[in-house]
């Protein structure tokens, strides 16, 4: 009895040792591919494969372990908006419309949901770019609405120097008398792991 009982321990030992070891494989390559698929994602920011990883072990106990959720929600916003092309009228480009709306939803999640007030800020800020609309397009509603989140992006972040350069020349193009035309208007790439795009 007390051989079995040696047995039956011992193989459980082993099992969790090889399980262990893979989850330690699985950490590994999560590590790695964000790092990999942060530079692809410079070059090539619509792949949809991006911060993506198959891993060993079922029931995806790596990324849990890692507490990648977060983290992998805020790059595949940040996608969601650079890909959305915030500075290029509809007009020209009908096919932006489903791609900004996929953005905005992206972003109004983050904002809700992601624990750092600053990744918030900063989803706060590029959700009031996508509101106010490309160069030139903000009028009324549209500009009320990015006038407002950038607001909250400085709330949530006082040092989110973009929102309050976006606030500011919000506040500053936001028409007096009904002549409504938003003057100059500055949007970058979204970049993982910085700032973001500027209105």
């Amino acid at each position: 009895m007390r051989a079995w009982v040696a047995a039956a321990v011992a193989a459980l030992l082993v099992a969790v040792a090889a399980a262990l070891l893979v989850l330690a494989v699985d950490v590994g390559r999560w590590e790695t591919r964000l790092v990999q698929d942060d530079l692809v994602y410079r070059a090539t920011p619509g792949r949809p494969d991006l911060w993506e990883q198959r891993e060993r072990l079922p029931g995806g106990f790596a990324r849990a372990l890692l507490d990648l959720d977060d983290d992998i929600a805020f790059r595949r916003a940040l996608r969601a908006f650079r890909v959305s092309e915030p500075d290029v009228p509809e007009r020209l480009r009908p096919d932006l419309i489903s791609l900004r709306r996929e953005a905005a939803v992206a972003l109004a999640e983050l904002g809700r949901a992601d624990g750092d007030p600053r990744r918030r800020s900063q989803a706060s800020n590029l959700l009031a770019v996508l509101a106010a609309g490309p160069p030139g397009t903000a009028r009324g509603n549209r500009l009320e609405s990015a006038i407002l989140a950038f607001r909250t992006a400085v709330l949530l972040d006082d040092a989110n120097e973009q929102a309050k350069f976006n606030l500011e020349l919000a506040y500053r193009t936001r028409p007096p008398s009904g002549v409504e035309n938003l003057a100059r208007s500055r949007v970058g790439d979204a970049e993982v792991g910085q700032k973001g795009a500027g209105y």
